[in-house]
């Protein structure tokens, strides 16, 4: 669910709760995030019963972009958080931030959150995952083609099964770099129409 469409008016303030029912009833890109209408008519009962909120995992997008045009509007919305957190706390919440965005507005929640910061991968952890995973590719870990693309991990474990589908690395990562690319995307694109999120109609362009 993303927060960035958390906005309302002095006359209709919603909970945390209600806007994840709204979220999931009419998402505002349904490429990009599954309806899910079932899950929002039974969320109120999924939260009263113990058993079943240990079920539930929240993940909650874009706090960074939580609209901040009323400051005593955003802060109610901080607090609905922190409530709903307080409240739901057998739950599972993962709660989504740019670091350099984050205010520090969910420090005072019980049971705290743990904040984990999530960096790209420098040229050592890079090297190191090629050793652990793909000794065959340790070669060009210095290649400054492959560290470009490689900084995110999972983008790397993409590229790492992209070059062994080509065959040879080394004229997969020197030669045919280009090839390796459009593999790459194609790949992404692949992913994306699984998962019912892309439009064949973008490929080529």
């Amino acid at each position: 669910v993303s927060l960035r469409a958390w906005s309302d008016t002095p006359a209709t303030p919603r909970s945390l709760q209600q806007y994840l029912k709204d979220f999931l009833a009419k998402p505002i890109d349904r490429k990009a995030y599954p309806r899910g209408g079932p899950l929002a008519d039974n969320l109120d009962a999924y939260l009263t019963n113990a058993d079943q909120q240990r079920r539930l995992v929240f993940l909650l997008d874009d706090y960074n972009r939580l609209p901040r045009d009323d400051d005593k509007d955003y802060q109610r919305r901080l607090e609905e958080i922190r409530n709903f957190s307080d409240d739901n706390y057998r739950c599972i919440m993962v709660i989504v931030s740019r670091s350099l965005d984050y205010d520090g507005g969910l420090n005072d929640c019980d049971p705290e959150f743990e904040v984990v910061e999530v960096n790209p991968w420098g040229r050592e952890q890079i090297g190191e995952y090629l050793r652990r995973n793909a000794p065959d590719l340790v070669p060009y870990a210095n290649d400054p083609r492959l560290l470009d693309l490689a900084q995110i991990p999972a983008v790397l474990l993409q590229i790492v099964d992209v070059v062994r589908t080509m065959g040879d690395p080394s004229s997969a990562l020197s030669g045919n770099f280009k090839q390796l690319l459009q593999a790459f995307v194609d790949r992404l694109f692949t992913f994306s129409e699984q998962a019912g999120r892309g439009d064949p109609a973008l490929r080529g362009k």
